[in-house]
C-alpha cells in the first residue's frame, strides 16, 4: 500500500501502521494478546458460574403475545404485523 500517492495531502500520515499493511494484524494480535489472556484466565472464571444458563422468569411471557394481543392484531388484519410485533418483543 503507498501512503505517499494520495491526492490530498492533509489525509498524509507519518504515524502509526497504515491500515491493509502486511504488518497491522500481526500488530495488533501482538497488542492485544495480553487482553486476550486476562479475559481468558480471569474474567471467564470468576463470571461464569455453574454448568447452565440460568433461566430468567418472565423471558417466555415477554417475548411472547397473549391471546388478547393476538386477537387485536386479528382484528386489525394487517398482514405480518403479528410477525412484526412478535419480533419486537423478542428482541426487545
Amino acid at each position: 500500500m503507498d501512503i505517499h500517492n494520495l491526492a490530498d495531502v492533509v489525509q498524509r500520515s507519518e504515524l502509526g501502521v497504515p491500515q491493509g499493511s502486511l504488518i497491522s494484524p500481526l500488530l495488533a494480535n501482538l497488542y492485544l494478546h495480553e487482553l486476550d489472556k486476562f479475559i481468558i484466565e480471569d474474567l471467564i472464571p470468576q463470571w461464569n458460574i455453574g454448568d447452565e444458563r440460568s433461566y430468567v422468569d418472565g423471558y417466555q411471557t415477554r417475548k411472547l403475545l397473549s391471546a388478547k394481543q393476538q386477537k387485536l392484531l386479528a382484528q386489525l388484519g394487517i398482514e405480518g404485523a403479528q410477525d412484526a410485533v412478535q419480533a419486537h418483543l423478542h428482541n426487545k
